[in-house]
């Protein structure tokens, strides 16, 4: 087994779409293992294709439902095996 060390980001980004080359600098230039995103202001028309373009990674997200703002958003790199786990206290 080889140990490794995981190279991870927590953003809070008050509207990650306006920050998309800065996300994408830290995907594909600083080679992050996992990016942790609170706040995104994400709507589901917004496709994970615009966060990932390349789609090198696991994109798990939770977009606000009602009203502007919030959003949480992990991003992990494709070669990490990663498991949603649904909170009751928040639905699906």
């Amino acid at each position: 087994m080889v140990n490794r060390f995981l190279h991870c980001y927590l953003l809070n980004a008050q509207s990650i779409v306006n920050k998309l080359s800065e996300l994408h600098h830290l995907l594909y230039v600083e080679n992050c293992d996992m990016v942790f995103i609170t706040e995104t202001f994400l709507q589901e028309y917004v496709g994970n294709g615009f966060l990932d373009p390349s789609a090198m990674f696991n994109i798990l997200r939770k977009d606000r439902q009602d009203g502007k703002g919030g959003g949480v958003c992990a991003i992990v790199k494709g070669d990490i095996y990663v498991t949603p786990v649904l909170s009751s206290t928040y639905g699906s």
